[in-house]
C-alpha cells in the first residue's frame, strides 16, 4: 500500500499545508464537535468521543468522522472533506489510517483510488495494475513494466491520435479481426478517416471508385 499510499497522499497545494499548518497552530482546541455540538475530550474513556482533525486544526468527535466516512463512501464521495463548510482539505489516506480500522481503510483506499481515476488524476496500467500520477503536460504516461499508458483515457498510449478516434479505431480493428496495441503518427490520417456504416454502425475506411 505504500506506492499508492504516495500517490494518493491528499488533494492539496504545498502552499495550502504551510497555511493549514499555520492555521492548526494558532487554533485552540475546540470543547465541543462541529457537527453534533457534544463534548469532545482527549482523555476520555469513550474512544468514539475523542477528536480528530486534520492538519487544519478543525476538529470533530471520532464518531461523526467516521459516520461521515461511510456516509460518503456509500455516496460515492471520495475523498472525505474536512467537516468544516469552508476548508479546503480532505482526508488523505495517511490521515485515515490513523483513523479507520484495516478493513475500512482498504474500503477507503478503493473508494479514493476510483474517484481519482474517474476524475483522470491517476491511471492505472492495464498489463500490471500499477497506479500513476497523471501530469497535465504529458500525453502519456510510461509504466516500470514497459506499458505506455494514455493519461487521459487510461489505454495503451495513442498519440496524436484522439482519445475519441482512438475508441473507434479499436472498433474497427475488432469488427475486422485485428488487434492494435501501438498507433504512430502514420496511422492518425487512417484512423481520422474511418466512417461509421449507416445501417449496421461498422467503422471502415471509405471506399472512393
Amino acid at each position: 500500500m505504500g506506492r499508492l499510499k504516495i500517490l494518493l497522499e491528499g488533494s492539496r497545494g504545498e502552499k495550502e499545508e504551510e497555511t493549514a499548518a499555520a492555521q492548526s497552530q494558532q487554533l485552540q482546541q475546540p470543547s465541543a464537535c462541529i457537527i453534533c455540538c457534544r463534548n469532545i475530550e482527549e482523555d476520555t474513556v469513550f474512544e468514539l468521543a475523542r477528536p480528530f482533525s486534520l492538519s487544519c486544526g478543525h476538529s470533530c468527535c471520532t464518531g461523526c468522522w467516521l459516520h461521515t466516512i461511510s456516509d460518503g463512501m456509500k455516496n460515492g464521495r471520495a475523498p472525505t472533506a474536512c467537516p468544516e463548510p469552508s476548508c479546503p482539505l480532505a482526508l488523505s489516506l495517511t490521515a485515515a489510517s490513523a483513523l479507520l480500522d484495516s478493513a475500512s481503510l482498504r474500503k477507503y483506499t478503493h473508494a479514493l483510488t476510483e474517484a481519482l481515476l474517474r476524475q483522470q488524476k491517476i491511471v492505472r496500467c492495464r498489463d500490471c495494475s500499477r497506479l500513476h500520477r497523471v501530469v497535465s503536460s504529458r500525453p502519456s504516461v510510461r509504466c516500470v513494466c514497459g506499458t505506455s499508458i494514455c493519461a487521459r483515457c487510461s489505454s495503451v498510449a495513442h498519440a496524436p491520435v484522439s482519445c475519441r478516434a482512438f475508441n473507434d479505431y479499436c472498433i474497427y480493428m475488432q469488427k475486422n479481426g485485428l488487434n492494435s496495441t501501438h498507433v504512430s503518427a502514420a496511422d492518425a490520417p487512417i484512423i481520422r478517416n474511418l466512417s461509421q456504416c449507416p445501417k449496421c454502425g461498422i467503422l471502415a475506411e471509405p471506399q472512393y471508385e
